[in-house]
Protein backbone atom coordinates (compact mmCIF):
# COMPACT_ATOMS: atom_id res chain seq x y z
CA UNK A 1 0.00 0.00 0.00
CA UNK A 2 1.36 3.37 -1.00
CA UNK A 3 0.69 5.12 2.34
CA UNK A 4 2.52 2.49 4.38
CA UNK A 5 -0.43 1.79 6.74
CA UNK A 6 -0.89 -1.98 7.14
CA UNK A 7 -4.18 -3.82 6.84
CA UNK A 8 -5.12 -5.42 10.16
CA UNK A 9 -8.08 -7.51 9.06
CA UNK A 10 -9.76 -8.82 5.92
CA UNK A 11 -13.22 -10.24 5.36
CA UNK A 12 -14.84 -11.53 2.17
CA UNK A 13 -17.11 -8.89 0.63
CA UNK A 14 -17.86 -9.61 -3.03
CA UNK A 15 -16.15 -11.52 -5.81
CA UNK A 16 -12.62 -10.12 -6.21
CA UNK A 17 -13.19 -7.58 -3.42
CA UNK A 18 -12.49 -7.81 0.32
CA UNK A 19 -13.56 -5.66 3.24
CA UNK A 20 -10.37 -4.33 4.84
CA UNK A 21 -9.83 -2.86 8.31
CA UNK A 22 -6.95 -0.56 9.24
CA UNK A 23 -5.72 1.00 12.49
CA UNK A 24 -4.28 4.42 11.58
CA UNK A 25 -2.16 6.50 13.96
CA UNK A 26 -3.59 9.88 14.92
CA UNK A 27 -1.25 12.46 13.40
CA UNK A 28 -2.57 15.15 15.75
CA UNK A 29 -0.86 13.67 18.82
CA UNK A 30 2.80 13.28 19.74
CA UNK A 31 4.66 10.39 18.08
CA UNK A 32 4.57 8.51 21.38
CA UNK A 33 0.79 8.95 21.63
CA UNK A 34 -1.56 5.99 21.68
CA UNK A 35 -4.54 7.41 19.76
CA UNK A 36 -5.76 5.66 16.62
CA UNK A 37 -8.47 5.99 14.02
CA UNK A 38 -10.19 2.87 12.72
CA UNK A 39 -11.18 2.76 9.08
CA UNK A 40 -12.67 0.30 6.62
CA UNK A 41 -12.28 0.12 2.90
CA UNK A 42 -12.30 -2.27 -0.01
CA UNK A 43 -9.27 -4.19 -1.21
CA UNK A 44 -9.24 -5.59 -4.73
CA UNK A 45 -7.40 -8.69 -5.82
CA UNK A 46 -5.07 -6.36 -7.73
CA UNK A 47 -3.97 -4.79 -4.43
CA UNK A 48 -5.87 -1.52 -4.86
CA UNK A 49 -7.35 -0.10 -1.64
CA UNK A 50 -10.21 2.40 -1.39
CA UNK A 51 -11.11 3.96 1.96
CA UNK A 52 -14.84 3.91 2.66
CA UNK A 53 -15.39 5.08 6.26
CA UNK A 54 -13.63 5.80 9.57
CA UNK A 55 -14.57 6.54 13.17
CA UNK A 56 -15.07 10.27 13.93
CA UNK A 57 -12.91 10.36 17.06
CA UNK A 58 -9.59 8.68 17.82
CA UNK A 59 -9.58 5.67 20.19
CA UNK A 60 -6.87 5.11 22.80
CA UNK A 61 -8.16 2.15 24.81
CA UNK A 62 -9.98 -0.43 22.67
CA UNK A 63 -7.06 -0.81 20.29
CA UNK A 64 -6.42 -4.59 20.26
CA UNK A 65 -7.74 -5.90 16.96
CA UNK A 66 -9.50 -9.27 17.30
CA UNK A 67 -11.76 -9.90 14.30
CA UNK A 68 -13.43 -8.38 11.24
CA UNK A 69 -16.63 -9.79 9.78
CA UNK A 70 -18.98 -8.89 6.95
CA UNK A 71 -22.70 -9.36 7.45
CA UNK A 72 -23.29 -12.04 4.83
CA UNK A 73 -27.05 -11.61 4.78
CA UNK A 74 -27.07 -8.23 3.04
CA UNK A 75 -23.36 -7.61 2.28
CA UNK A 76 -23.69 -4.00 3.48
CA UNK A 77 -22.30 -3.81 7.03
CA UNK A 78 -18.96 -4.88 8.47
CA UNK A 79 -18.16 -5.28 12.16
CA UNK A 80 -14.77 -4.95 13.86
CA UNK A 81 -14.25 -6.60 17.26
CA UNK A 82 -11.72 -4.63 19.33
CA UNK A 83 -10.32 -5.51 22.77
CA UNK A 84 -9.50 -3.27 25.73
CA UNK A 85 -5.71 -3.32 26.11
CA UNK A 86 -5.97 -2.66 29.87
CA UNK A 87 -8.34 -5.57 30.59
CA UNK A 88 -6.76 -8.48 28.80
CA UNK A 89 -7.92 -11.07 31.35
CA UNK A 90 -11.51 -9.86 31.27
CA UNK A 91 -11.46 -9.74 27.45
CA UNK A 92 -13.52 -6.55 27.52
CA UNK A 93 -14.43 -5.68 23.95
CA UNK A 94 -16.33 -3.32 21.69
CA UNK A 95 -17.87 -3.77 18.27
CA UNK A 96 -17.38 -1.00 15.72
CA UNK A 97 -20.02 -1.09 13.00
CA UNK A 98 -19.50 0.35 9.52
CA UNK A 99 -21.77 0.66 6.50
CA UNK A 100 -19.27 -0.33 3.84
CA UNK A 101 -21.73 -0.08 0.96
CA UNK A 102 -22.72 3.54 1.71
CA UNK A 103 -19.34 4.53 3.17
CA UNK A 104 -20.45 5.47 6.69
CA UNK A 105 -19.44 4.77 10.28
CA UNK A 106 -22.52 3.55 12.13
CA UNK A 107 -21.83 3.11 15.85
CA UNK A 108 -19.84 1.39 18.55
CA UNK A 109 -21.20 -0.76 21.39
CA UNK A 110 -19.66 -2.44 24.42
CA UNK A 111 -19.90 -6.23 24.32
CA UNK A 112 -21.49 -7.98 27.30
CA UNK A 113 -18.68 -10.21 28.61
CA UNK A 114 -20.28 -10.93 32.00
CA UNK A 115 -20.84 -14.62 31.13
CA UNK A 116 -19.09 -15.39 27.84
CA UNK A 117 -15.81 -14.22 26.29
CA UNK A 118 -14.50 -14.74 22.76
CA UNK A 119 -12.10 -13.28 20.20
CA UNK A 120 -13.87 -13.92 16.90
CA UNK A 121 -17.37 -13.38 15.54
CA UNK A 122 -18.98 -15.10 12.56
CA UNK A 123 -21.82 -14.17 10.26
CA UNK A 124 -24.40 -16.78 9.36
CA UNK A 125 -27.28 -16.85 6.87
CA UNK A 126 -30.24 -16.00 9.09
CA UNK A 127 -32.76 -13.33 9.93
CA UNK A 128 -31.20 -10.11 11.18
CA UNK A 129 -27.51 -9.35 11.66
CA UNK A 130 -26.71 -11.55 14.64
CA UNK A 131 -23.19 -13.01 14.76
CA UNK A 132 -22.00 -16.20 16.43
CA UNK A 133 -18.97 -16.94 18.59
CA UNK A 134 -17.39 -19.98 20.23
CA UNK A 135 -16.83 -19.35 23.93
CA UNK A 136 -15.28 -21.18 26.91
CA UNK A 137 -17.16 -18.87 29.27
CA UNK A 138 -15.02 -16.49 31.29
CA UNK A 139 -11.23 -16.27 31.23
CA UNK A 140 -10.99 -16.71 35.00
CA UNK A 141 -14.01 -18.75 36.04
CA UNK A 142 -14.47 -19.53 39.75
CA UNK A 143 -10.78 -20.16 40.34
CA UNK A 144 -10.52 -23.45 38.41
CA UNK A 145 -9.01 -24.45 35.08
CA UNK A 146 -11.98 -26.25 33.57
CA UNK A 147 -14.10 -24.62 30.89
CA UNK A 148 -17.43 -25.55 29.31
CA UNK A 149 -17.68 -24.59 25.64
CA UNK A 150 -20.77 -23.01 24.08
CA UNK A 151 -21.88 -21.38 20.85
CA UNK A 152 -23.22 -17.92 21.67
CA UNK A 153 -25.28 -15.35 19.76
CA UNK A 154 -23.69 -11.90 19.55
CA UNK A 155 -25.95 -8.99 18.59
CA UNK A 156 -23.46 -6.55 17.00
CA UNK A 157 -25.72 -3.50 17.21
CA UNK A 158 -26.51 -3.90 20.93
CA UNK A 159 -23.60 -5.90 22.36
CA UNK A 160 -25.93 -8.52 23.84
CA UNK A 161 -24.51 -12.04 24.18
CA UNK A 162 -26.63 -15.13 24.89
CA UNK A 163 -26.00 -18.86 24.71
CA UNK A 164 -27.35 -20.65 21.66
CA UNK A 165 -25.92 -24.19 21.89
CA UNK A 166 -23.96 -26.38 24.31
CA UNK A 167 -20.80 -27.82 22.77
CA UNK A 168 -18.83 -29.60 25.52
CA UNK A 169 -18.95 -29.78 29.33
CA UNK A 170 -16.14 -28.76 31.66
CA UNK A 171 -12.87 -30.62 31.71
CA UNK A 172 -12.59 -31.78 28.10
CA UNK A 173 -11.20 -28.80 26.17
CA UNK A 174 -8.78 -26.06 27.14
CA UNK A 175 -9.41 -22.34 27.19
CA UNK A 176 -8.12 -21.27 23.77
CA UNK A 177 -9.34 -18.34 21.73
CA UNK A 178 -7.48 -18.78 18.45
CA UNK A 179 -9.32 -21.67 16.89
CA UNK A 180 -11.57 -20.14 14.24
CA UNK A 181 -11.52 -22.23 11.08
CA UNK A 182 -14.13 -20.89 8.65
CA UNK A 183 -16.19 -17.74 8.65
CA UNK A 184 -19.73 -18.85 9.20
CA UNK A 185 -21.42 -18.16 5.88
CA UNK A 186 -18.74 -20.03 3.94
CA UNK A 187 -20.24 -23.41 4.73
CA UNK A 188 -23.12 -24.64 2.57
CA UNK A 189 -23.80 -27.45 5.07
CA UNK A 190 -24.90 -24.88 7.65
CA UNK A 191 -22.16 -25.61 10.22
CA UNK A 192 -19.73 -23.25 11.94
CA UNK A 193 -16.29 -24.72 12.62
CA UNK A 194 -13.71 -24.19 15.34
CA UNK A 195 -10.53 -25.85 16.62
CA UNK A 196 -10.66 -27.08 20.23
CA UNK A 197 -7.59 -28.16 22.19
CA UNK A 198 -7.88 -31.27 24.34
CA UNK A 199 -6.99 -30.80 28.02
CA UNK A 200 -3.55 -32.09 29.12
CA UNK A 201 -2.73 -33.13 25.56
CA UNK A 202 -1.24 -31.97 22.27
CA UNK A 203 -4.34 -33.25 20.49
CA UNK A 204 -6.87 -31.00 18.73
CA UNK A 205 -10.36 -31.58 17.38
CA UNK A 206 -12.34 -29.57 14.84
CA UNK A 207 -15.87 -29.08 16.07
CA UNK A 208 -18.78 -28.19 13.82
CA UNK A 209 -21.99 -26.70 15.20
CA UNK A 210 -25.23 -25.99 13.37
CA UNK A 211 -26.70 -22.86 15.02
CA UNK A 212 -30.23 -23.68 13.85
CA UNK A 213 -30.37 -27.23 15.26
CA UNK A 214 -27.44 -27.24 17.74
CA UNK A 215 -26.17 -30.45 16.15
CA UNK A 216 -22.49 -30.89 17.10
CA UNK A 217 -19.90 -32.83 15.09
CA UNK A 218 -16.30 -33.65 16.05
CA UNK A 219 -13.44 -34.53 13.72
CA UNK A 220 -10.84 -37.21 14.23
CA UNK A 221 -7.94 -36.29 16.52
CA UNK A 222 -5.40 -34.00 14.83
CA UNK A 223 -2.77 -31.39 15.69
CA UNK A 224 -3.29 -27.83 14.50
CA UNK A 225 -1.12 -25.97 17.01
CA UNK A 226 0.47 -23.82 14.32
CA UNK A 227 -2.77 -22.92 12.57
CA UNK A 228 -4.63 -19.84 13.81
CA UNK A 229 -7.38 -19.40 11.24
CA UNK A 230 -8.48 -20.70 7.83
CA UNK A 231 -11.18 -19.36 5.55
CA UNK A 232 -12.71 -20.23 2.22
CA UNK A 233 -11.67 -17.59 -0.30
CA UNK A 234 -14.97 -17.59 -2.17
CA UNK A 235 -17.94 -18.56 0.03
CA UNK A 236 -20.54 -20.82 -1.47
CA UNK A 237 -24.08 -19.40 -1.88
CA UNK A 238 -25.80 -19.45 1.49
CA UNK A 239 -28.73 -21.87 1.89
CA UNK A 240 -32.10 -20.31 2.59
CA UNK A 241 -33.22 -20.20 6.22
CA UNK A 242 -36.84 -20.55 7.27
CA UNK A 243 -36.37 -19.46 10.89
CA UNK A 244 -34.70 -16.67 12.80
CA UNK A 245 -32.73 -19.01 15.10
CA UNK A 246 -35.54 -18.84 17.68
CA UNK A 247 -35.18 -15.09 18.10
CA UNK A 248 -38.08 -12.65 17.73
CA UNK A 249 -36.66 -10.44 14.93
Amino acid sequence: MSDGVPINGLSWYTDETYAAFRIVSNNNVAPSGNDFFFEVGTLGTDGSYTKRASIPNAEDLYVNFQWLETDMNEHVHVFALMGNENEANKLSARIYAFDLFNGKFMQTVDVDVSEYTFMSIHSYPSCGEAMYAFSPGLWADAGHDMWAWSLVVVEPLTGTVTKQCDIAPRGIFRRYYGGSVFQGSSNPDGFLYHVLRVMYSEADLIVGVNPDTCEVRFSEVTNLRHVHSLQLVNPAPAPSRRTCNNRDN
